[in-house]
């Protein structure tokens, strides 16, 4: 297969014509391919759908923009035209989502930013779709605008939705004989009963540990988008008596985190937590240990009675020393969404 490539053209003029509802010399920035450059196609193509998405914006969602090449064989120059045709300005009738079972309709409709009764813009609906197709629980989307019978300036702007899994389950059982039975679970749904809220549950339990953990974000408080986390956590581990350790611990967390919208792609995160943790010593503990206790935090001594936990394996009353300390955290951040 032989291929020629022909001789090589320059551009020597770029120009507009047609009916411009958007300002001409607006329209002129748009033009990438500039006099004294070498022809390119690619280039060509690019100028018309940006020419076509700002035209799009102010509802002109069909609109034409044709390049007309003017050639010079003998100076191997070409001077490029693009007509341009906005057509009809459209507005959208109805803003449809099809595939949907599991979700509420409002979840769905609070991510459009192509709205019903507003001009048709490609640029919005193809961020409405982006918006969709982040979300946890959807697989895929696909959107279409279908014309009204009739109404030649009428769509309706339909999403094909495939929904995905939202929740997740799991958990375990095992045995020790220090530990003797071990249960743990954990629960998670990122669209609770079709809300597009999520709600987390994490469950450990051993003889010596156990630990509790629950979480749900809402991410909609209110119509201008704040999200809002609440979270608590327990967490107790009795590591004298299950391990070789001076010290057990307990604490107590709950947090409360806020995600602000500054703009459509920029945002702002707020958080605070608190926690109150106790530190615990046994009359097995080593003195330095014992010592550091009485000495730091809200200290605090307790007569634990005698616990028998069955099979022959009896802890006898003992003197605690404990400790207790509360920490304040709060975070701040700034998130950027493409």
């Amino acid at each position: 297969m032989n291929v020629s490539e022909g001789e090589v053209f320059k551009v020597s003029s770029v120009k507009l014509a047609g009916t411009f509802v958007v300002p001409e010399e607006e329209l002129k920035n748009y033009l990438l391919i500039k006099p004294g450059e070498t022809f390119s196609k690619k280039q060509i193509t690019n100028t018309q759908e940006l020419i076509q998405n700002r035209l799009g914006l102010e509802g002109y969602a069909f609109a034409k923009v044709d390049p007309v090449p003017t050639s010079d064989d003998a100076k191997k120059e070409v001077g490029l035209t693009f007509f341009v045709d906005p057509g009809n300005r459209v507005y959208v009738r109805h803003v449809v989502f099809n595939g949907v079972t599991k979700i509420n309709d409002e979840v769905l409709r609070r991510e459009m930013r192509q709205l019903e009764g507003g001009w048709l813009s490609n640029v919005l609906v193809e961020r409405s779709k982006q918006r969709l197709q982040r979300l946890p629980y959807i697989e895929k989307v696909e959107s279409e605008n279908t014309p009204v019978p009739g109404s030649p300036d009428l769509v309706d702007v339909e999403f094909e939705i495939k929904e995905g899994p939202s929740a997740q389950l799991g958990g375990g059982i095992g045995y020790s004989e220090s530990q003797s039975f071990i249960l743990n679970g954990n629960y998670a749904d990122s669209n609770f009963m079709g809300s597009g809220e999520r709600v987390s549950i994490d469950l450990n339990s051993g003889r010596y540990s156990k630990v509790y953990g629950i979480s749900h974000t809402n991410p909609y408080t209110n119509i201008d988008g704040v999200a809002r986390t609440l979270s608590f956590t327990y967490r107790d581990v009795t590591q004298f008596v299950s391990a070789s350790s001076d010290f057990s611990s307990e604490s107590l967390a709950l947090g409360v985190d806020y995600g602000y919208p500054l703009t459509e792609y920029q945002g702002l995160r707020l958080g605070f937590s608190a926690q109150r943790s106790s530190l615990i010593t046994g009359e097995g503990s080593a003195d330095q240990a014992r010592s550091w206790v009485q000495t730091n935090g809200d200290y605090r001594q307790q007569l634990v009675p005698e616990q028998d936990y069955g099979g022959g394996f009896i802890v006898p009353s003992t003197t605690l020393d404990t400790t207790q300390f509360d920490t304040f955290e709060i975070v701040a951040g700034w998130s950027y969404d493409s």
